[in-house]
């Protein structure tokens, strides 16, 4: 399986509760998007590092990660994460 692992970093200046309503709608997109094969949504054990919340996506293959990028569920949240947070993103296939 292909990993997605996405970490957000929340911009200075936007408030924890502002942060929290954008990033937690991608806990909803298994339910619009059927490529995503699994699906692992947290917050970190502690925010030292400055990330305070991630989630890891599972594909099948590149293909289907490519269609879940396109997705329009997903480009929308990502425009709305983008204006909140920054990202750390990396693929990784087990």
């Amino acid at each position: 399986m292909l990993k997605h692992i996405v970490l957000f970093k929340r911009h200075e200046g936007v408030e924890k509760a502002e942060f929290d309503s954008v990033i937690n709608k991608f806990a909803d997109l298994p339910a619009s998007i059927p490529v995503i094969a699994g699906w692992w949504f947290r917050l970190p054990e502690g925010a030292e590092t400055g990330y305070e919340a991630g989630f890891v996506s599972e594909f099948a293959s590149d293909e289907d990660l490519a269609a879940y990028q396109v997705h329009p569920a997903h480009e929308e949240l990502a425009k709305a994460a983008g204006a909140v947070a920054s990202a750390a993103v990396f693929d990784a296939w087990d």
